[in-house]
Formats: C-alpha cells, structure tokens, sequence
C-alpha cells in the first residue's frame, strides 16, 4: 500500500524528468501503479465505509430500543433515558453486547429523524 509519501516521491521524480520504467525500478512499484498515483489526484484513495451497520448481538433488543425511545419522545426532557440508561435496561434483560454499539445504534436513530 502506497502511501502520502509514496506518492510525493513518485510525483517529484517524474516532474524531474524521470520516466516511468525508472521510478518503478527505483521505488519498486509496478508501471501500472507508477501511472495510477501520476494520473490521480493527490492522495490514495479513501478507505470504503459500510453502508449498513450491523448489530448482530443487538438485533433481537432493536424493538425494545425503538419502544424505549418512543415514550421517551413525550415524556419531558429530564426523565428520557440517555443511552447508558437504555443500555443498563438493555443487560437487565441479558443482553451480552457492549455500550458502543447501543450508542451507535441511538445516534443513527436520531439522525434518521
């Protein structure tokens, strides 16, 4: 994997004159890499995100997450639950997962609203 250096390197050799057989023998990297990082646009690609998260432990508690979560809309905003308290309702009722995917799972959910 190439990195922000790598192609520095490769873009400073070329705009001095180097063709593109000598920078893949002098940084060993292949031609077709050599005139992938000169023909981009700066910097490596950006790793690819998920578009779904999964919840496999939290899956069968996302019902009473969404019902923990409806009340809360009417009730005043001193007595909703904050995600620790939907979590430690959530062990309550055994669930084996950890807080961060109970946080995550509540962040996307109010986005979405």
């Amino acid at each position: 994997m190439l990195t922000v250096n790598h192609y520095a390197r490769i873009r400073g050799a070329y705009r001095d004159g180097m063709s593109i057989c000598e920078i893949a023998r002098r940084f060993h990297h292949s031609r077709r890499k050599v005139r992938e990082v000169l023909k981009g646009d700066g910097e490596p690609a950006p790793y690819p995100q998920r578009k779904d998260q999964h919840y496999p432990k939290l899956g069968k508690f996302i019902g009473l997450i969404d019902e923990i979560l409806s009340t809360d809309e009417q009730a005043p905003p001193k007595q909703r639950h904050t995600a620790m308290r939907v979590f430690e309702r959530l062990k309550a009722e055994r669930y084996q997962g950890g807080y961060d995917s109970v946080r995550r799972y509540i962040a996307k959910r109010g986005k979405a609203k």
